[in-house]
């Protein structure tokens, strides 16, 4: 998996994008660095575009829920208050993601997560103009 991250004080945003093939550790060793990244603050929302990333169509619920339960204990009390937006590509990876926000909505977070088909959608949830471009940088 290959990932790259902005981040824009001005916005208020990370925007982390993620390319190539699942591996259940992707998400939780990505929020890590980024939330050790210097530029980072709590409270940023988090702009996550998955469009490039396949989720394997045989991953099971019970997986996913593990991995919900280990990233919001070890991770959401460092975002603080803040939205965070996934936008994927296609039906099975939305279905996947959905899984994943709608089992965390049982546990007490201050992170509002939601999982997006279009781009603009997402960007006018989290408060960015359709019209923002993200810069992600050419090498990580």
């Amino acid at each position: 998996m290959d990932w790259q991250i902005y981040i824009d004080p001005v916005v208020n945003c990370v925007f982390w994008r993620q390319t190539g093939p699942y591996t259940l550790e992707d998400g939780y060793n990505s929020m890590t660095k980024i939330i050790g990244h210097p530029e980072f603050q709590s409270g940023m929302n988090i702009f996550r575009d998955l469009r490039g990333y396949g989720f394997p169509s045989d991953l099971e619920i019970g997986t996913i829920l593990k991995a919900s339960k280990r990233i919001r204990e070890e991770h959401d009390r460092q975002l603080g208050i803040c939205k965070w937006a996934a936008v994927v590509s296609d039906g099975n990876s939305y279905a996947k993601m959905h899984q994943y926000i709608t089992a965390g909505r049982l546990k007490d977070s201050q992170v509002d997560r939601n999982v997006f088909r279009e781009i603009d959608r997402a960007k006018e949830w989290v408060g960015l103009p359709s019209s923002y471009e993200i810069n992600y940088p050419t090498s990580e």
